[in-house]
């Protein structure tokens, strides 16, 4: 059913027909939502097994809380309590935290109902100290009625950024489901139909009722054809985990789409004149930079060397002959320096 959700709007006729036949069917379903009850009911206890007590305290948003207790006065030795489903061989939902000889309690043990397997129905619960499989105490019995409702999506923007990325941010919401799938889609501005399968990126599991963001990265975007100057929407398909598995999509407002902005060429600015006159055979030459990330020289057309510093950079010279000619550029993301060419005579 998830991938229904997805098909494109455009094409063949008799396709937008089915899925807007789909989507009315989906709206007429009963939208109560579903609540949980416990055998036994919620404060009673359960403890039919060796060792253990334990009883429901609560039970909100698809999340069950067991109070794990001794069976009489305190434990003798120290333990962990932990629920497992359907068996006491069966796979660990809730793990409790140790607790020590004396301790008049085991605390509390909370379960999502969800990932422990119950979307529709009624399932077992048992208490086990950690590391047992022959004692158990339970079962109890939680059951799921009424209908599972569609999630609800709401995208608060799309945002380009500096170096050409694009952040959307969503909320999403439901009434059983903890983590709701999210898939998001572009658009051309005002033309919903213009979704497609190559702009479609899975999102991490969105936070029921929590602000959710995802980056599209420029590399990707720069591979849709999408037009600088443009505008663009996003379209956030989300799906519960229920069954049937339902859906819900919002649409982002609209946003103008940029290319990064290109990086500066450096710049390289020398200390003092490029032409002179000195008497002695060694000296330094110094100067600034903007933009760049390195600064090289050479001397009397030898290797290029990196200069001591960037921003502030300085460089060594030693004089050999009447004329010492010397190279400095500047190196960064947007490419190098002009050069500077010094030509220093020697007395």
């Amino acid at each position: 059913m998830r991938e229904v959700a997805h098909l494109p709007t455009t094409g063949n006729p008799a396709v937008v027909t089915l899925v807007g036949i789909f989507l009315f069917s989906v709206s007429i379903l009963p939208s109560r939502a579903a609540s949980y009850s416990a055998d036994p009911a919620s404060g009673e206890f359960k403890d039919v097994g060796v060792g253990y007590r334990f009883r429901v305290s609560g039970i909100v948003g698809g999340t069950v809380t067991f109070e794990v207790l001794p069976k009489s006065g305190t434990f003798g030795s120290s333990g962990r309590a932990v629920i497992k489903r359907d068996s006491t061989t069966g796979t660990v939902v809730g793990t409790g935290t140790f607790y020590a000889p004396g301790a008049p309690t085991a605390g509390t043990i909370s379960v999502n109902l969800e990932l422990a397997g119950l979307t529709s129905g009624s399932a077992d619960f048992y208490v086990v100290r950690d590391g047992d499989t022959n004692v158990w105490d339970g079962p109890i019995s939680i059951t799921m009625n009424g209908s599972n409702v569609s999630p609800s999506v709401s995208v608060a923007s799309a945002v380009m950024q500096n170096n050409g990325d694009l952040v959307v941010t969503w909320t999403a919401s439901d009434d059983l489901t903890a983590s709701i799938g999210t898939d998001l889609y572009l658009s051309v501005n005002g033309d919903l139909g213009s979704f497609n399968f190559s702009s479609k990126q899975t999102a991490p599991d969105s936070v029921n009722g929590q602000a959710t963001s995802f980056t599209y990265p420029a590399g990707f975007l720069a591979t849709l054809g999408m037009i600088p100057g443009g505008s663009y929407r996003v379209r956030a398909n989300v799906f519960d985990g229920g069954s049937p598995q339902l859906t819900d999509q919002g649409f982002s407002p609209s946003f103008v789409y940029t290319f990064p902005a290109a990086p500066d060429r450096p710049t390289i600015s020398p200390g003092g004149p490029t032409r002179f006159t000195s008497g002695r055979s060694r000296i330094v030459l110094v100067g600034t930079t903007t933009d760049a990330n390195e600064v090289r020289f050479n001397v009397g057309g030898g290797a290029f060397r990196r200069a001591s510093g960037v921003v502030n950079w300085k460089v060594p010279v030693r004089l050999e002959g009447k004329r010492t000619v010397t190279k400095v550029r500047a190196t960064g993301p947007g490419g190098s320096s002009p050069t500077l060419v010094y030509s220093i005579m020697r007395r």
